[in-house]
């Protein structure tokens, strides 16, 4: 029996952190999706001006650009044509081209830059609180319905109505 508890325990333990978890995901993806709201940064290369790749800048599997027939980029130069630069370095002045994404400069982290705008933040915040909301609202019902289940079955099982022994919900 006590091991059935501690098991039990566990479990419970372990999905209070599954939730956690997906919880931190949702806010990456959403912080990562704003990256589109970043103003768009453009250097030289090669005489043209090339836009640097935000969705790329942020680790998200689907660039903003894609080579011809939408094959990934074999070459450096490939990958500069396609903006896969650092978006951070590209912005300072003097503008620097560096083969790296954002989320991992080290002259961003050193500055104590953030790779999401403060208002994706609010945004990401604000989506997570209506999810929230959300989720509460159905467990209330939930526990609304339960709870008229569990009276409904007391009825049933009281003694008055029949003329048997008493029995409660939790002899079952």
């Amino acid at each position: 029996m006590l091991k059935a508890v501690s098991e039990r325990d566990e479990r419970s333990r372990l999905r209070g952190e599954l939730i956690r978890c997906e919880g931190r995901l949702w806010l990456l993806e959403l912080l990562q999706s704003g990256c589109m709201q970043l103003p768009i940064i453009t250097i030289e290369v090669g005489g043209q001006e090339i836009r640097a790749d935000r969705r790329w800048n942020q680790g998200l599997l689907d660039p903003e650009v894609r080579l011809e027939g939408g094959r990934e980029p074999q070459t450096v130069d490939e990958e500069r044509h396609c903006g896969r630069f650092c978006y951070y370095c590209a912005s300072l002045t003097p503008p620097v081209r560096v083969q790296h994404r954002m989320v991992d400069c080290p002259k961003r982290r050193r500055a104590n830059a953030r790779e999401y705008l403060p208002e994706v933040m609010a945004e990401a915040r604000a989506e997570l609180k209506r999810m929230r909301q959300a989720a509460e609202e159905k467990l209330a019902l939930h526990r609304k319905a339960s709870e008229e289940v569990r009276v409904q079955k007391e009825t049933l099982l009281d003694s008055s109505l029949w003329g048997w022994p008493l029995m409660t919900s939790d002899d079952l």
